[in-house]
């Protein structure tokens, strides 16, 4: 899929503050191509928080920024390993301060801009010691502005000041609590828990801001709650949200995405496999 879709919550039933429906489809953008507002395996996507949409569009080895309803504001980014430059960008993340954070899979990095795409800096090379990556593929921040990286082949969490001094980690490759067969989609809840896509386990699991396990759910299948390879978590994926009572969306590769509550509860989900965003409390 070569756009970007847009979905409001319908049908819902509220009950003390929390939203229950599924998604109506509003509208979209994007086209395959390499112009301006047209995409090439478009990935991550963000809001931030001056409400500007932030597409990783992966294989044209850049980002392109949008209003809400997608007119094409800007771009930055080609293929290379220099400054501002990616080699397969995946995951993007905004921070409270505006600044955009993407991880640059292929150069195993991350790297962080400013609104506009002014390049600010950067950290990560390839390994498995602490503050390397073995593919990053998606980074959320936290309402400090710490940054949450996943690895896929890492299998693992790392978390990080703005500006990339490690602070720590957690996980490791296996189907136990607290561990990941390719972690993938993460995102962060404005209680600083931080909940991700364990897409070969086919489960999302969530943690405290440090990394100890609180719970998890999910099972491979086609049923309600069950996932096949659930990939990136992708709203809220702004640092400003301030509800407690958001729900986390996840991302299948074969089925649409399904909406649920903190603890896992089934909210709905969207009718197309595209992004969804969070009912309002």
């Amino acid at each position: 899929m070569k756009r970007v879709l847009i979905f409001a919550a319908a049908a819902a039933l509220v009950t003390a503050g929390v939203a229950f429906g599924d998604w109506l489809y509003e509208g979209k953008w994007g086209t395959e191509g390499s112009g301006n507002g047209q995409f090439n395996r478009p990935y991550g996507v963000v809001v931030g928080s001056n409400g500007v949409v932030y597409v990783v569009d992966r294989l044209n080895n850049r980002i392109q920024y949008f209003t809400a309803t997608g007119t094409f504001l800007g771009r930055w980014g080609s293929r290379g390993v220099g400054d501002g430059l990616f080699d397969i960008p995946s995951g993007i993340g905004s921070a409270p301060n505006g600044n955009i954070y993407v991880t640059d899979t292929g150069n195993d990095r991350v790297q962080y801009f400013t609104s506009s795409g002014s390049f600010l800096g950067k950290w990560g090379t390839i390994g498995t010691g602490n503050g390397q990556f073995r593919d990053p593929i998606d980074v959320a921040l936290n309402p400090y502005g710490n940054a949450y990286v996943t690895e896929t082949l890492g299998s693992r969490v790392q978390y990080f000041t703005a500006a990339g001094s490690y602070l720590g980690m957690w996980g490791s490759r296996g189907s136990g609590n607290g561990q990941f067969n390719g972690a993938d989609g993460i995102v962060i809840a404005s209680n600083y828990n931080v909940y991700v896509a364990d897409s070969d386990n086919n489960r999302v699991q969530y943690f405290d801001a440090t990394g100890s396990f609180l719970g998890k759910w999910g099972s491979l299948g086609s049923g309600n709650g069950q996932f096949n390879n659930p990939r990136a978590s992708l709203w809220p994926r702004t640092a400003t949200s301030t509800s407690s009572t958001r729900s986390t969306t996840a991302s299948n590769t074969s089925r649409p995405r399904a909406r649920f509550s903190a603890n896992g509860g089934r909210r709905g989900r969207a009718t197309a496999n595209s992004v969804a965003p969070p009912a309002s409390p």
